[in-house]
């Protein structure tokens, strides 16, 4: 998701930034975007990660990501893949169902637990 949460963070800041802030804001973007943690906790905990000279950039820029709405230029950036991948599966299986390719690819799968035959008792704990 760097390529989109690049994005984000580009929309408002234009000057070249540190590559440890850039990473901050990339945290900061991603979970305001797509995990489910409240906007003012992932504004915060990725402000605090910064250092002084640059946590009013960073708490600035957060707060912008986290109120304005997103409208994305390309599916390529809106789920995160080259554009040559893009163009290749909705050449290959049409628009609607290369967009639901991309989101299932995007999507996180759920953990299968399965038994292993190993049994350990107390004793050997």
């Amino acid at each position: 998701m760097r390529r989109s949460c690049d994005f984000l963070i580009d929309r408002f800041i234009s000057k070249k930034l540190h590559p440890d802030v850039r990473t901050i804001l990339r945290l900061g973007a991603y979970q305001l975007h797509w995990m489910n943690i409240p906007d003012h906790a992932a504004v915060n905990g990725s402000v605090s990660l910064a250092p002084k000279w640059a946590r009013g950039l960073c708490n600035a820029v957060l707060r912008k990501v986290a109120i304005e709405t997103v409208d994305w230029p390309t599916k390529a950036i809106e789920y995160s893949y080259p554009d040559w991948i893009v163009e290749r599966l909705e050449s290959d299986l049409g628009e609607p169902e290369a967009s639901e390719a991309l989101k299932c690819m995007n999507s996180s799968k759920s953990a299968t637990p399965r038994e292993d035959g190993y049994f350990q008792d107390a004793a050997s704990q």
